[in-house]
């Protein structure tokens, strides 16, 4: 079923980061792996192999990787994504961090809070909306409560 995890089959949550105490948004952030930029060094770092042992053919295994590096290095600087996914894990949550609409979005992949809410619209389907929390709606993972903003 869609969005819900593999194993547990409990759905995953989703809040909105803006939603969140700021000093929780942004230790997520900062704490979080970036899958896209690991994504894109790995995609140029391949390129640049093939190009160098395409122009390069009499290089050894040793002057290849010191040419590969030497290119990745300056090249690396360009990458810049403005929406990345994140991943991580804080508290037993385990959770990545999407962009929907230009904004960013928590989902709760795992989590030992389990919450009742609403769907969520069509855009993340199945999923619970931890922005609509609901006692008679539906099972999803959850984030702990002081983890929202305090209004």
């Amino acid at each position: 079923m869609t969005n819900t995890n593999p194993e547990t089959g409990i759905r995953y949550g989703c809040v909105y980061l803006n939603s969140l105490d700021p000093d929780t948004a942004q230790w997520l952030w900062d704490d979080a792996e970036n899958l896209s930029e690991e994504e894109a060094y790995a995609e140029l770092k391949a390129e640049i192999e093939a190009q160098v042992q395409e122009e390069c053919p009499d290089f050894d295994e040793n002057e290849a990787e010191i040419e590969v590096e030497k290119r990745l290095e300056r090249e690396s600087e360009c990458i810049q994504i403005d929406e990345p996914t994140l991943a991580g894990i804080c508290e037993g949550v385990r959770y990545e961090i999407s962009w929907l609409g230009g904004a960013p979005l928590l989902w709760v992949l795992e989590s030992p809070v389990i919450s009742k809410a609403r769907l969520c619209s069509p855009c993340c389907p199945n999923a619970g909306d931890l922005n609509s929390l609901d006692d008679d709606g539906y099972e999803c993972y959850g984030i702990p409560a002081d983890w929202y903003a305090k209004f």
